[in-house]
């Protein structure tokens, strides 16, 4: 069994890219690090490492502003190969099957 750390943050994230910056507010932020694990057992490795070679994991969700993107979510696991890109998954509020990035 997986179990995350979880937060509800209350504060806001200016996203800035060159002519484009725009401010997200989440509900809830939960990660997990299957490397480099200093406080909670398994230390320092978590088994699932050696099997699925993924570093992080995280989920975030739901976006509660700005309203367009209310209710969307994102899951997104970060591999240790170098040449696997990440897994990303979003949920797109009020789309019946979710959306895979």
């Amino acid at each position: 069994m997986i179990a995350f750390t979880t937060a509800i943050l209350s504060t806001k994230v200016t996203i800035r890219r060159p002519r484009k910056s725009f401010t997200t507010q989440v509900g809830h932020y939960a990660g997990y690090n299957l490397v480099g694990r200093t406080e909670v057992e398994p230390i320092p490795t978590d088994p699932d490492f050696k099997i699925t070679g993924r570093l992080w994991l995280h989920g975030t969700y739901p976006v509660l502003a700005p309203q367009q993107l209310r209710g969307d979510g994102l899951i997104r696991y970060r591999y240790a190969d170098p040449t696997r890109g990440d897994d990303v998954w979003d949920w797109t509020a009020g789309n019946a099957a979710g959306f895979g990035v």
